[in-house]
């Protein structure tokens, strides 16, 4: 960034000083305030980035940012673009006070791990801004030690809407060429996903990610399997953290497993919650799930039952034990197995048409962890739907699009699937897709001009069984070809989805 070119643009506004930092977005200059004679840090945003947003739409955003006032947040001062030079793109910025203090990242290098009290002290802190900032209908969408600064001892939430701000002008175009919209070791599973309709969910993952790393002095470095949110105990993360994890009062860590779900239905609900389980914790063995919370674990087990051709399900009985051991009413689990017994239209029965279609294969070696987003990114886009990303019983995740009581125009009447479960030296891919729905539309559609045809004959003749066997065999002979042509789509999905498995596995 040319510093002259921007003290000409900016005169009798800033006066740049020099380069304090530079991150995957912008460049942090200190500078001067000439109208207010005081300190403070502008923020340039990087050529590459500036030139994927439009101006008004990004500085709209900034405005909106701009409005919270919290003690827990730095203010935003103010925005502006600086006019190209040589007929290049043009700069976007903004200003923010300068703090004198160091970034929680610092002080982490500086000092390694904090005592419980102390990073307590900070989550209850930067949870205080979070909390009002969603309260305004704002997630930040990238907390992580960086974003975190420590003035006068206490913490300050930096770059508020920003990552909100480019994301909304960006969007996917963004993510896909390299640009990130939140940073790995921190990024929620959903955000790594592509999802950007966001809640404070998001915020709460990169804050108990923040704080499993003052605590332990490092990050996790995995998703967590439901195994970990149903046991309060962190299974996958690295041997190297147990010590620190063992360390920490009783319940601290079935509270960071909580906050850490992969899924986000199954999430802490709001960063303020966590600060105050982190003081408050309660036993997993002792703790009351709402009824939301407890159908949604239970609907997930017996999701896995129900659609399970092997040795990777739970028989029915074994998730009413788990369901008991968490205090979760079992009656959720006869709901949850009613709701996914599959219902076939009767007519479709009788023709021998095929409603679902199933497919299961293992490759040898578990896929990574790190991989995840790129199986779930190749899903998404043969699907042509985001859909929810759930945690299955063990490491892996369940991925589902599609619903059984309404017409989903955008999934064509399809409940869809796709599970991948690493474990045991194997990584297990199924993928099903029931179209019950559709058939069902189909076989109401054609009842209209078979009952056409009869109508046109004043009794019953051959001529009028033969116009109904036509228009039925019509229609018989039109979903079998289109069942084959979705079963050769999946078949695909499937094929690619083993390569990248053994490729990465492999490596």
């Amino acid at each position: 960034m040319d510093l002259t070119h921007l003290n000409e643009a900016l005169t009798g506004r800033y006066e740049l000083e020099k380069e304090i930092g530079r991150g995957g977005m912008a460049t942090v200059y200190r500078a001067s305030d000439l109208r207010h004679g005081r300190q403070v840090a502008v923020k340039v945003l990087l050529e590459d980035v500036a030139s994927w947003l439009g101006a008004d739409r990004f500085l709209q955003e900034i405005r909106i940012a701009a409005q919270l006032q919290h003690p827990h947040i730095l203010a935003l001062f103010d925005s502006g673009t600086v006019g190209p030079r040589d007929g290049g793109t043009e700069i976007l910025y903004y200003v923010m006070p300068l703090v004198h203090g160091e970034s929680l990242r610092q002080m982490l290098v500086r000092r390694g791990r904090l005592d419980f009290d102390e990073a307590a002290a900070i989550t209850d802190e930067v949870a205080d801004g979070l909390g009002y900032a969603h309260r305004n209908g704002i997630v930040h969408r990238d907390i992580k030690p960086e974003n975190i600064l420590l003035s006068e001892g206490h913490a300050v939430i930096a770059d508020f809407g920003i990552a909100k701000a480019v994301s909304t002008a960006g969007g996917r175009q963004l993510t896909r060429s390299g640009f990130p919209l939140g940073t790995p070791g921190y990024m929620s599973p959903e955000q790594a996903a592509g999802t950007t309709d966001l809640d404070a969910r998001t915020d709460v993952y990169g804050l108990a990610c923040v704080t499993y790393e003052m605590l332990v002095g490092d990050v996790p470095g995995v998703w967590l399997s439901e195994r970990s949110l149903r046991d309060g105990t962190l299974h996958e993360v690295p041997a190297a953290h147990r010590a620190a994890l063992s360390s920490l009062p009783q319940g601290v860590e079935a509270v960071l497993a909580s906050a850490m779900s992969m899924s986000a239905s199954t999430r802490t609900a709001s960063p303020v919650d966590f600060a105050r389980g982190l003081r408050s914790p309660v036993s997993p063995a002792k703790r009351r799930y709402s009824d939301t919370e407890a159908k949604g674990i239970i609907g997930r087990a017996a999701s896995l039952e129900a659609n399970s051709s092997g040795g990777d399900g739970m028989t029915i009985g074994g998730i009413k034990e788990i369901a008991r051991d968490v205090n979760i009413p079992t009656r959720y689990v006869d709901e949850a197995a009613i709701a996914l017994t599959p219902v076939r239209p009767i007519p479709a029965r009788l023709l021998g048409l095929h409603a679902s279609i199933d497919l299961s294969d293992s490759v040898p070696g578990e896929v990574p962890e790190s991989e995840l987003p790129v199986l779930l990114e190749m899903v998404q886009d043969t699907f042509g739907v985001t859909g929810r990303l759930e945690q299955t019983l063990g490491s892996g995740f369940l991925w589902q699009s599609g619903g059984r009581q309404v017409w989903d125009t955008r999934a064509k009447g399809r409940v869809s699937s796709v599970r991948v479960t690493p474990r045991q030296g194997l990584t297990k891919i199924t993928i099903g897709e029931d179209q019950t729905h559709a058939l069902g539309m189909m076989v109401g559609l054609g009842v209209v001009p078979i009952g056409m045809a009869v109508a046109m004959f004043e009794s019953p003749s051959f001529a009028m069984f033969a116009v109904v066997a036509v228009l039925l065999g019509s229609a018989v002979a039109w979903w079998r070809q289109h069942w084959t042509k979705r079963k050769r789509v999946l078949a695909d999905l499937m094929r690619r989805l083993k390569q990248h498995v053994v490729s990465t596995a492999a490596g």
